[in-house]
């Protein structure tokens, strides 16, 4: 072999082994790079669910994209429950050359307890001026499905937006129903006002004329479920949040599919109504918790309530029933319609019926109101009239109170009830074994 062939045999073996080492080395300085990305995002994933919505998350495998990275097979786990809370089929993040987050949610499903313990966890934090994002985010969300239990409700796309205002940052939502048009959307808005001096918080929640149903709320109002499995609500609802008490500025709009038997006979088992109700609200307001103002009407197409129930409403609200009417034990009515207005601890029910009536057993009036103001304590005394006290004290009613703007609960003091006497204390007699 010639010398001339030989220097070049081994010269092209010399660049090819440069070469060889240069790219393995490329590729290993990229897998490692690509690696610590992975596991910052990992990181930085894990520490978000904790610090903003304290849980625990997990990925069964994950990308990195050009301008941020994808998760799928997302899982998130309360503290303490083997099963996942939320569920994820494809989580990506994205952001722009301006800063701006994109998160794309494809097929989330998610328990009510969850949607509860994120809705208080963000209100939270907004109200104590915790911004779980830097910079303004756009969440697009696709099929969406909440269970409650045996029942599901799904969003077929949902939008949500946050503005990283430094005086008042705002947080949007809107969800459009499976099956619903584009412009019967629930809209969702969360402002927070900085000027204030304590941190307060709008919270404004327009139906837009959709359906939907009240168990949604009910992980976080657990008294809403007496409403009845298939009771729905439309409306607007507009609230205050301020040092964690909930104050409800005005709720108006409509409840559909009341059970009636769910809401008082179970409750109150010793007087029993059933029936499927509706109930429009106007102007409701509610501070702490407790209601102080509110109009509505109450519409039952037909329905059988007891006798002692008439009975109690007609002694403490004061209806006038129609005595030449044999009332059995269950009374089986062809409609109530009434209109009630409640203003600070005043009560007013009114039928709506010609002269005033309330109930009708077939063709004939079987309850009118004679127009006067009660005291809303009343209503509690009507489902339970066997008080000795202002009201008496059980679970249902100590539930009731603390909804309605009743007075403390004070032992009533009368000739036939005397005020207990002091105790003394004092040497026993001879005798006496303590």
């Amino acid at each position: 072999m010639a010398r001339m062939t030989r220097r070049r045999m081994c010269g092209a073996l010399f660049l090819g082994a440069i070469v060889s080492v240069t790219l393995l080395h490329g590729w290993w300085a990229l897998h490692t790079t690509q690696a610590r990305r992975m596991e910052a995002w990992q990181q930085r994933l894990r520490r978000w669910c904790i610090d903003h919505l304290q849980m625990a998350a997990a990925a069964q495998r994950m990308e990195l994209c050009r301008d941020g990275v994808q998760f799928e097979q997302l899982a998130l786990y309360q503290a303490g429950r083997k099963q996942p809370a939320a569920h994820v089929h494809r989580l990506r993040l994205a952001r722009d050359a301006e800063n701006q987050w994109t998160i794309e949610v494809d097929y989330p499903q998610l328990t009510s307890d969850m949607l509860a313990h994120g809705a208080v966890a963000l209100c939270r934090q907004m109200e104590q001026g915790q911004i779980p994002w830097q910079g303004n985010v756009h969440i697009r969300v696709k099929h969406a499905t909440l269970n409650g239990g045996s029942r599901k409700f799904s969003f077929v796309h949902a939008a949500c937006r946050f503005d990283a205002n430094k005086t008042s940052p705002s947080l949007s939502i809107w969800c459009t129903p499976d099956g619903a048009p584009d412009d019967h959307t629930l809209e969702i808005q969360l402002t927070r006002d900085q000027n204030a001096d304590f941190g307060l918080l709008k919270c404004t929640i327009d139906t837009r004329g959709r359906w939907f149903p009240v168990w949604l709320a009910s992980a976080w109002l657990p008294h809403i479920a007496m409403m009845g499995n298939d009771c729905e609500f439309q409306g607007v609802i507009r609230s205050t949040i301020v040092s964690g008490g909930w104050q409800i500025e005005s709720l108006t709009g409509s409840f559909r599919n009341v059970d009636l038997h769910r809401l008082v006979t179970e409750q109150f088992p010793h007087h029993m109504i059933s029936g499927s109700a509706e109930l429009r609200v106007e102007n409701m307001r509610c501070v702490d918790g407790r209601l102080c103002e509110c109009r509505g009407r109450l519409v039952v197409e037909k329905g059988v309530v007891s006798s002692s129930l008439l009975e109690a409403a007609s002694r403490f609200l004061h209806w006038e029933l129609d005595k030449s009417q044999n009332l059995e034990d269950r009374v089986e009515f062809r409609a109530m319609d009434v209109s009630f207005t409640l203003q600070g601890s005043n009560l007013i029910i009114s039928g709506n019926g010609k002269d005033s009536v309330i109930l009708w057993r077939g063709d004939a009036p079987l309850a009118r109101d004679d127009g006067s103001v009660v005291p809303v304590v009343n209503l509690i005394r009507v489902l339970v009239p066997q008080s000795v006290h202002q009201v008496p004290a059980t679970r249902q009613t100590a539930a009731l109170a603390s909804i309605l703007p009743v007075p403390d609960l004070v032992a009533e003091q009368s000739p036939n009830r005397p005020a207990p006497p002091a105790i003394r204390l004092g040497k026993l007699p001879d005798g006496v074994v303590p």
